[in-house]
């Protein structure tokens, strides 16, 4: 969302331009599936301690569940600021929420991410599930976010903690690897989505990103749009 980006597609002009308006279409999917993941992630934590599996899987579920809830309102609070806190399963009775200030979501993110980071093993045997270490990582982005460029703030420091705390765990793939569609969780990768065609839902980034006619979604029942696409600025300060 920014100057840099051109299209020709009419309903994501005014996003790539940072004047959308609440009636975006894509603006308000994006609200409505992140509160979706928000809701399956709440009812996981509420419910996933009376359960009977193992204490071990648990603790690694509601840790998986925590970080995905944390990482929901990260994406929620940048985008758009204050927004309703749900932490636990919606009712009839709970539908209509304030929003919430940005200081307070924050603090939820990083309470979440907390305890993720002592709920979640060093390293997830569900592959392609999050471990310890993308706790931590994605608390670093956190802290970095809040630290905003101010000099002196205290969020540097934290930052930098977490990012310790992941130094030496992942390392880098050559890029004909890692942009490679037929590869996943390479390990370079700290938290990854794993896509399925299961559900027969299409995918933003066929209809946005991918290029036109590319054969980057190999399972798409139809060629990628390429409607989201790099000026040459981008282009230019990335040769750079």
């Amino acid at each position: 969302a920014s100057g840099a980006i051109f299209t020709n597609h009419a309903a994501s002009k005014d996003l790539l331009t940072v004047t959308a308006l609440s009636t975006n279409k894509y603006l308000n999917d994006t609200y409505e599936d992140i509160y979706t993941a928000i809701n399956r992630a709440n009812d996981v934590i509420y419910n996933v301690q009376n359960g009977g599996a193992d204490e071990e899987v648990k603790n690694r579920v509601e840790g998986e569940a925590r970080l995905l809830r944390s990482l929901s309102y990260f994406n929620l609070v940048r985008l758009i600021g204050g927004v309703p806190l749900r932490l636990v399963p919606t009712t009839s009775s709970t539908l209509h929420l304030p929003r919430a200030s940005i200081d307070d979501v924050y603090e939820q993110i990083i309470h979440d991410l907390e305890l993720a980071s002592e709920l979640l093993p060093e390293i997830n045997p569900v592959k392609g599930r999050p471990g310890r270490y993308a706790a931590h990582a994605l608390l670093a982005k956190v802290y970095l976010t809040k630290a905003d460029g101010i000099e002196g703030s205290p969020y540097w420091s934290l930052a930098l903690a977490h990012a310790k705390e992941v130094y030496g765990k992942y390392s880098l793939v050559p890029l004909n690897e890692l942009y490679d569609v037929r590869n996943r969780n390479t390990d370079e990768s700290i938290i990854e989505v794993q896509l399925s065609v299961a559900a027969g839902r299409g995918s933003y980034w066929t209809r946005m990103i991918a290029p036109s006619n590319s054969n980057h979604t190999p399972k798409a029942t139809a060629n990628p749009y390429g409607r989201i696409r790099p000026t040459k600025y981008v282009f230019d300060v990335f040769q750079n």
